[in-house]
């Protein structure tokens, strides 16, 4: 985990490393709209087209870095509407004053069975979820890319798993409507939302 890294760093943890599960968080305090970072983490959308080319070493000798890697980002606001269209988005809200939950503290996170348990699972269940065989399809292209292999692994966890994860994706997915949207469309867009929902128009 991490709170701030530049391409560069990005391109050789994906590489080095075996595309380690990155997560991200303060996105909002330095990804740049354009730059270098957005076009990386687009990248590693898709396995075949997450390389990076770069000359390294004082003779500019070709390197090629793999940027097929897990992301997993946190901010404030929104971020690029292409890195927002190839995610699964979930939005954060302050918990209620009235609400009370049992605090989950980090070390316990790290000392708990949890973790252990998902990397066998993981272990035990590699290349078995490469298809689904009861799969809805989402509003757009992009959503069933993001959410295929998500429904796939719940599939092969039993049905329980696989309903949920078909209900998940579908109230998720209300976000990639407007997630490419300006400003002025996404407004009129909520108060149309907002019309229908509440039946003011006739």
């Amino acid at each position: 985990m991490c709170s701030n890294l530049s391409p560069a760093v990005l391109m050789r943890v994906s590489d080095a490393l075996g595309q380690p599960t990155m997560v991200i968080d303060e996105v909002d305090t330095f990804l740049d709209g354009d730059g270098p970072m957005t076009g990386i983490i687009n990248s590693s959308h898709h396995k075949s087209g997450a390389v990076a080319l770069r000359c390294v070493g004082d003779n500019h000798d070709l390197g090629m870095f793999s940027t097929w890697v897990p992301i997993a980002m946190g901010g404030i606001g929104r971020v690029r509407d292409t890195i927002e269209d190839r995610s699964v988005l979930v939005s954060l809200e302050r918990k209620p004053s009235s609400v009370s939950l049992d605090r989950l503290r980090r070390d316990e996170i790290r000392t708990s069975e949890i973790p252990m348990k998902l990397a066998r699972w993981a272990a035990d269940n590699e290349g078995k979820f490469t298809t689904i065989s009861n799969f809805e399809e989402l509003p757009n292209d992009r959503a069933n890319d993001n959410w295929e292999p998500l429904i796939a692994i719940a599939e092969s966890a039993g049905p329980k798993w696989h309903s949920r994860s078909i209900q998940s994706a579908h109230a998720l997915t209300k976000n990639y409507d407007n997630a490419s949207m300006r400003d002025g469309e996404r407004i009129v867009h909520d108060i149309k939302a907002l019309f229908e929902e509440h039946k003011w128009l006739k």
